[in-house]
C-alpha cells in the first residue's frame, strides 16, 4: 500500500512500504491521482460560484448516446460539458458524435479535463 505522495524533482513520487525500507514505486504527477468525479465536482463548484445554473445528466435506457456529464446555463448561454480525468480519460466515439451534433446545431461543447479548461474558454 502506498504510504504517501512526495515531491521529487518537481514531480510527485508514490512511496510504498516494502517491509524493510521505503522504496520508490513509480514516478507520477498529481494528475495521475485525479478522478473524473474530482474534475466534475471542481467544475460544478466553479460554475456555481460564477452564477451558472448547473445540473448533471445521467445515462439511462433510451438516453441520447454520448450525452454529456452536465449542462450549465447562464444569461441565455448553454454549455454541454463532458468531464474526463486528465490521465487516461477516453473521449469515446458516441461522445465525439454528440459533440459534433451539438456544434452543428450551434451549441457549445466543452471537454474538461481540469478547471483550467473552463477558465481558458472565459467561463
Amino acid at each position: 500500500m502506498p504510504l504517501g505522495i512526495y515531491k521529487h524533482n518537481g514531480n510527485s513520487v508514490c512511496i510504498k512500504n516494502t517491509g524493510e525500507d521505503m522504496k520508490k514505486v513509480k514516478l507520477k504527477t498529481l494528475k495521475d491521482f485525479i478522478t473524473e468525479s474530482d474534475v466534475r465536482k471542481v467544475c460544478k463548484d466553479y460554475l456555481h460560484f460564477k452564477g451558472w445554473f448547473v445540473f448533471h445528466l445521467l445515462q439511462g435506457l433510451g438516453c441520447y448516446p454520448g450525452l454529456t456529464d452536465m449542462v450549465a446555463i447562464k444569461d441565455g448561454r448553454v454549455l454541454f460539458i463532458e468531464c474526463k480525468r486528465p490521465v487516461g480519460g477516453i473521449h469515446r466515439k458516441p461522445q465525439k458524435e454528440f459533440k459534433a451534433d451539438i456544434e452543428r446545431a450551434g451549441g457549445e461543447y466543452i471537454l474538461a479535463e481540469c478547471l483550467e479548461d473552463l477558465i481558458d474558454k472565459k467561463i
